[in-house]
């Protein structure tokens, strides 16, 4: 089963000579970790410790990521992570569409 966001990745990649896209991984949100039995269970004062309790986690929170969003939004096509096949594939495009 693929889960929602990855199932959206995969069509905006399939999209990318069509549309511009960005996928950002906020962590764990603090607010909805501490509202939900996750980890900490406050209801039945009990913890679960996932892989031992050492697995890092990098929380953030709600305005934090409306922060984020917010930055990302105001400096389009800034930033981002591509391969090397796709920098390539994008110049060839580019060099036989002049």
């Amino acid at each position: 089963m693929t889960s929602s966001v990855v199932a959206i990745q995969r069509y905006s990649e399939a999209q990318e000579d069509k549309i511009s896209w960005l996928v950002m991984n906020r962590g764990a949100l603090v607010e909805i970790v501490l509202d939900h039995p996750v980890t900490l269970d406050f209801n039945k004062q009990s913890a679960t410790l996932w892989d031992g309790g050492e697995g890092a986690i990098s929380p953030s929170n709600i305005p934090l990521l409306a922060q984020a969003v917010s930055a990302v939004l105001k400096q389009p096509g800034h930033g981002g992570i591509i391969t090397q096949s796709r920098t390539l594939e994008i110049a060839k495009q580019t060099s036989t569409s002049k």
